[in-house]
């Protein structure tokens, strides 16, 4: 029973990461009621306080057309209530090196329909760049779209071929040939060139860098998430780029690396799924 149950959870968590798609006749029935339980539907994280005093909730809407639109609520002290575009962490965007054409996804700067150069640290670029990597197909009828959707993309296919190298045996000349392979399209150096070599050496270093790369390659497609976890990074990286008072309040809890089962799941289970320790 639970095995069964761990197998629907991994294919549950398996559309949330590469988005929901509609085809008609291609699912079983059963396939189908499980789409319908995380598309088309809006989940709400848990509400935060910044530097403001302002509340922070965020919405995350799955669409069976394979997108996802990510929203915060941003209420003042006042109770007055304004909706914000998501932002990339200056902190990250600052890890780009100049010239990387992926930053072509990434507005640092714009101008807006009044003719005013909005720029960093204005309003809207306060805490952080807008990505644009993906969006919606402004030609969308009903369920379905004709954007392309990653799945898992050739480049996270050679990134994990060069992690798997350097951590079985180390850096060696294929694992950096492989990221360079990355870099080069993206217009990049070489990167055992970067002062000196520190970034190939020891296979830490190397490690380190490769988690940066997918971050630059592979920011929006859902595996950020699993990427820290998995390194152990989770709680080190969250705080970068926060303000002295967003630090003070951050949770550090290492079992917070982990999502909060569904409650309603853990509800109806009658005690077969347990709800994570960290949301107890």
């Amino acid at each position: 029973m639970k095995s069964r149950i761990f197998v629907s959870l991994v294919f549950i968590m398996a559309f949330l990461m590469t988005g929901c798609v509609e085809k008609t006749g291609y699912y079983t029935k059963a396939e189908d009621d499980v789409i319908s339980l995380i598309c088309d539907v809006t989940w709400a994280s848990q509400k935060t306080v910044n530097d403001a005093d302002e509340t922070i909730q965020g919405l995350y809407t799955f669409r069976r057309d394979g997108t996802c639109t990510q929203t915060l609520i941003v209420t003042d002290k006042n109770g007055k209530e304004q909706r914000r575009v998501v932002n990339m962490r200056w902190a990250f965007y600052d890890t780009y090196e100049k010239g990387d054409k992926r930053l072509n996804t990434i507005v640092a700067e714009y101008v807006n329909n009044k003719g005013k150069k909005v720029k960093r640290g204005d309003k809207n670029l306060e805490n952080g760049a807008l990505p644009f990597k993906y969006d919606q197909d402004p030609t969308t009828q009903g369920n379905f779209a004709k954007n392309d959707i990653p799945v898992f993309r050739y480049a996270e296919a050679i990134l994990g071929y060069a992690e798997a190298i350097n951590e079985t045996e180390g850096v060696t000349d294929l694992a950096i040939h492989l990221v360079n392979l990355i870099r080069s399209r993206a217009g990049l150096s070489n990167i055992e060139e970067i002062n000196g070599g520190e970034k190939v050496a020891p296979p830490e270093a190397f490690r380190e860098a490769i988690l940066e790369e997918r971050g630059h390659e592979l920011y929006g497609e859902g595996v950020r998430h699993m990427d820290l976890v998995r390194m152990g990074k989770f709680v080190e990286y969250g705080k970068r780029g926060l303000s002295a008072y967003s630090l003070s309040k951050y949770n550090e809890d290492p079992r917070r690396a982990v999502f909060p089962m569904d409650p309603q799941m853990v509800i109806d289970s009658k005690g077969v799924i347990e709800q994570n320790e960290a949301y107890k």
